[in-house]
């Protein structure tokens, strides 16, 4: 194990047994060890048309974001939006995408 301290020295100490079998949380790996992590679900988007409008559904936590242009393209958040989020047809191209919150 290596350990940085306060005098800007790093210790190496070198133990007599190998990984403890346990659960406890791990940065960056898998319960195998293997330092692979799993991907995220993906933030899928349903669109349908609700009469007039059209209706922007999702399942997972997202916040609904939005542009007019694609190049380049400035992402906002759409205040208040949650599913499902209905939208007024207008004249003007307007495109939708989802984004994960971010971990506090």
């Amino acid at each position: 194990m290596y350990f940085g301290s306060a005098d800007g020295r790093v210790h190496a100490y070198q133990g007599s047994s190998g990984l403890a079998e346990s659960p406890w949380p791990k940065f960056r790996a898998d319960a195998q060890n293997t330092g692979r992590v799993s991907p995220p679900a993906p933030l899928g988007l349903r669109v349908s048309r609700q009469g007039e409008k059209v209706r922007i559904e999702w399942s997972l936590p997202g916040i609904l974001q939005s542009t007019a242009e694609l190049a380049p393209a400035v992402w906002l958040d759409v205040v208040g939006a949650s599913a499902p989020y209905d939208v007024e047809p207008a004249n003007a191209q307007r495109f939708y995408r989802l984004r994960r919150p971010r971990r506090e």
